[in-house]
């Protein structure tokens, strides 16, 4: 049995991932966690989505990295937190369920890859870029039938 901690909860894909957790009898939900001092809206959010999921709102996140019954993290937090929150999770010796994109940065993507593989832990990451509708927007691309490439959102 896996123990499940969602790091940020409501307005994050969280509320497409806790529920398949909750689902997969393998796993099970420890609560809600994030960092001291998120903005009120954050907070009220990981609030109402730790009542929404059952579970408790761990307001210490190291604290809740620390528990014994943690195995994944499951990272969903503002990118600009994701880099150091993951460095943090994976540094407690927990495995990381990583929402897209890894991190805001070149320096904190490869600070999250250091720290699992110091720990020794394992790490996912949610993508779509070997899709096939992603492998036919390469190509369309490659193929300068689009013109010049500007910019992506």
């Amino acid at each position: 049995m896996y123990g499940v901690l969602l790091v940020a909860g409501g307005r994050t894909h969280q509320e497409n991932y806790a529920p398949a957790f909750a689902a997969d009898k393998r796993c099970r939900l420890i609560g809600v966690s994030d960092e001291a001092g998120v903005p009120p809206e954050r907070a009220r959010w990981n609030q109402q989505f730790a009542r929404e999921m059952g579970v408790p709102l761990l307001p210490d996140l190291d604290a809740a990295l620390a528990r014994p019954d943690v195995h994944i993290a499951s990272i969903c937090v503002e990118l600009e937190r994701r880099g150091p929150v993951a460095v943090r999770a994976a540094q407690a010796g927990k495995h990381l369920y990583m929402d897209k994109p890894l991190a805001a940065s070149a320096e904190d993507a490869r600070a999250i890859v250091a720290a699992v593989q110091k720990a020794g832990v394992r790490s996912q990451m949610d993508t779509m870029v070997r899709s096939a509708w992603a492998e036919e927007a390469r190509k369309a691309l490659a193929s300068g039938r689009l013109g010049e490439l500007r910019a992506i959102h």
